[in-house]
């Protein structure tokens, strides 16, 4: 699945030298990290099915527009 891909910025509205991010992007960013954290810890519990595990890993990857693994958790 590839990420989305947003519309060109028109010049007025650049923010390129903006030191933040936008709020909701950084309560999407924390959101994000909460989930990868959760995920991290049933990927690292044998006692979860792998059936599960993968079913989460697929959500979560709808969420943020990723193929994501155990492995790719560590971004966030």
């Amino acid at each position: 699945m590839e990420p989305v891909k947003l519309p060109a910025v028109p010049e007025w509205r650049r923010t390129d030298n903006y030191r933040f991010p936008a709020i909701g992007r950084t309560v999407a960013d924390m959101q994000n990290l909460a989930y990868a954290m959760q995920l991290r810890d049933y990927c690292a519990d044998r006692r979860v099915s792998d059936d599960f595990v993968r079913e989460q890993l697929t959500r979560f990857g709808r969420l943020t527009g990723r193929d994501e693994t155990c492995a790719s958790l560590m971004d966030y």
